[in-house]
């Protein structure tokens, strides 16, 4: 137990020293640009940074749909997000909520179901869960962070698939605790299913890195633009989700929550919501499978970009959910464009084959003829040789029996 305190305190320290340089990027509330005619969704928008990115997108003019686990909670971030839009440009807030289980299959597949009436712009995957003290497998057997924060975002973006404009935008909230698999040998996914030894950290580092894999690999498979951040290291929700472990909750709430808010290290709700509403709003051209901290591209390590694991995780993604993308349903667009671009490139490759082989016969048949042509004059040249000798032949003999006849007669006389 000694050994799991002092590496889960390590981690957080990682964390927390992240924060000077995530601060120094977010130093203020980003105000994103108008969203009149965008429907934004946001999963987890009744707390934190998800009800943080509502209310600045709402008041942008965008309609936002968040999702929470209650009508109770529900109902309170609506009247929150209104409060805070109160005194807009056109005076009015469009803003609901659907009701949605992240960690219950039926509950992610049902929001195919829900009753949206325009295209989805940006879907904005925010909730999660964070270091549980104890191991909890979902009722897929899956430990509980990995379902919540991965798999049960998966099955939502799948049924959501028909509500997303074709270019839609989709915003995965990681963490830069998706650095901490490298430490012990990158994503490994039968650990990061079903755990053994369960350590809450390594658990939630797992279900961040899987984040980001799903990102990369949703942009690549699709006509959407899907990025993944690091929104920094806020006091508040960090405190809030770690209570659950005591000697990490006490670490934190005790020594370094007042440290760090005391030298301006740890960021408020509106710094940490800066990065995901930059990303759900800016009009500047984002790196699709791109990943972002300080509203600025960031570079990866090769463990969170191995395109083969990508391809497995979602294949045991859909294998463990039973939930297969259905792209066509939402416009392919870059699947489309990349079958089409091979097709021409066959097309016009068997065009130059076919054109090919016709210059050849042509060329063939040119040739013979040509042949033909000149057997042809050199037969007729052999002819008329054959008769100018014959009829040579025929002169000379006509000569020589002209002369024998007249030697003959010339002889005659002679005697006579």
């Amino acid at each position: 137990m000694a050994s799991l305190t002092v590496g889960l305190l390590a981690a957080a320290a990682a964390v927390a020293g992240v924060a000077v340089l995530a601060h120094r990027a977010n130093m203020g509330a980003f105000i994103p640009p108008p969203m009149h005619g965008k429907t934004v969704l946001i999963t987890g928008g009744t707390t934190g940074l998800g009800l943080e990115s509502a209310k600045r997108l709402a008041k942008a003019g965008a309609k936002v749909i968040i999702t929470a686990r209650s009508d109770t909670k529900g109902q309170t971030a609506v009247q929150d997000i209104q409060d805070y839009c109160t005194g807009t440009d056109d005076g009015t807030v469009d803003v609901s909520y659907q009701i949605l289980e992240l960690d219950q299959l039926e509950s992610t597949k049902a929001a195919a179901e829900w009753q949206i009436p325009t295209k989805i712009d940006v879907l904005m995957l925010n909730a999660g869960i964070m270091a549980p003290a104890k191991l909890q497998m979902s009722h897929l057997g899956v430990e509980q962070q990995m379902h919540t924060n991965h798999l049960g975002h998966f099955v939502l973006t799948a049924s959501l698939l028909p509500f997303l404009n074709e270019n839609a935008r989709i915003v995965v909230v990681s963490s830069l605790a998706h650095t901490f698999p490298s430490y012990t040998g990158g994503l490994k996914l039968d650990q990061a299913w079903k755990p053994e030894p369960y350590i809450p950290v390594r658990s939630y580092g797992y279900s961040k890195l899987a984040n980001v894999y799903f990102a990369s690999q949703l942009n690549a498979r699709s006509s959407y633009t899907a990025v993944s951040l690091h929104p920094g290291t806020v006091a508040t929700d960090l405190a809030r989700q770690i209570t659950s472990y005591k000697p990490l909750q006490n670490f934190f709430s005790k020594t370094l929550v007042p440290i760090s808010t005391s030298l301006g290290l740890l960021l408020t709700p509106a710094q940490g919501a800066n990065t995901q509403v930059y990303l759900a709003s800016t009009t500047d051209n984002l790196v699709g499978g791109g990943y972002y901290t300080g509203m600025k591209l960031q570079t990866l390590g090769g463990f969170a970009t191995d395109p083969a694991l990508g391809e497995l995780l979602w294949k045991q993604s859909e294998e463990i959910s039973g939930v297969k993308f259905q792209f066509d349903t939402a416009g392919a667009a870059k699947e489309a464009e990349a079958k089409a671009t091979e097709a021409t490139t066959a097309e016009e490759a068997t065009d130059t084959k076919a054109a090919t082989e016709e210059e050849a016969t042509e060329a063939t048949t040119t040739e013979e003829a040509t042949e033909a042509a000149t057997e042809e004059k050199e037969a007729a040249a052999t002819t008329e040789a054959a008769t100018t000798t014959e009829e040579a032949t025929e002169a000379t003999t006509a000569e020589e029996e002209a002369t024998e006849e007249t030697s003959t007669e010339e002889a005659a006389a002679a005697e006579e």
